[in-house]
């Protein structure tokens, strides 16, 4: 198995013009197939309602094959962590409404900023619609099995870090032999100069034979649906 998972975070009206680049380059990458995490009311002044064009771009890129996902609700830093079972709860359940106001539908998966959660966040992601989430460590579905897989990503926080990391990325690409990668794109990678360097590795793995999925499509794989 050759497959790579790209997932772009941060989905929200609030990075339109950086979103806009990275769905172009992927769309000529051939990278149809996808997860795109959205954030329902970014820092609490991006609510996804009250944006209809946008969100009639995201129903577009699920009927050429995204996958459409929940990703945090304010996204604020670390919020899912920091949350016990109960405000997990509420929050996800404020989340989905949000999200599914704007869709018309509920997302499959769920995936919390800098894939942090707490115990109780994940015992709430299960009792809720979702049939998979990530952390840092890999895609976990309802199912109980797991696709363990540690994230490529470029956006880190600090410059000269993120650079470090791209060097590490690069290396990583080119030993990978086959299993699954996740490549995980951010909004941030285009004004801290990363997105060049990022999609020039993704290019890489396209040219030597690995296979772009969306953590949805890997879940029907994993537990054969």
């Amino acid at each position: 198995m050759k497959k790579i998972a790209v997932s772009v975070h941060d989905v929200s009206p609030r990075f339109s013009k950086e979103l806009e680049e990275i769905f172009t380059e992927l769309d000529k990458a051939g990278v149809k197939v996808r997860s795109e995490l959205a954030v329902p009311d970014y820092q609490r002044q991006f609510r996804l309602g009250g944006y209809p064009d946008f969100v009639a771009m995201l129903k577009e890129h699920r009927n050429s094959g995204c996958d459409i996902s929940l990703h945090g609700i304010y996204h604020d830093y670390a919020e899912f962590y920091r949350f016990n079972y109960d405000a997990a709860k509420d929050a996800l359940r404020k989340g989905l409404d949000i999200f599914s106001e704007a869709f018309n539908f509920y997302p499959a998966g769920f995936v919390a900023p800098q894939w942090l959660q707490s115990r109780g966040s994940l015992a709430a992601v299960w009792e809720n619609e979702f049939v998979y989430t990530a952390t840092l460590t890999g895609v976990h579905f309802k199912s109980g099995n797991i696709a363990k897989a540690f994230p490529l990503n470029y956006d880190w926080g600090p410059l000269m870090v993120d650079r470090i990391i791209a060097c590490c990325n690069n290396l990583a690409c080119r030993l990978r032999r086959g299993g699954l990668i996740r490549f995980s794109m951010h909004p941030m990678d285009i004004p801290n100069r990363m997105f060049a360097a990022e999609m020039r590795h993704l290019h890489f793995l396209l040219d030597h034979g690995w296979e772009p999925t969306s953590y949805e499509q890997l879940r029907k794989e994993v537990d054969h649906v």
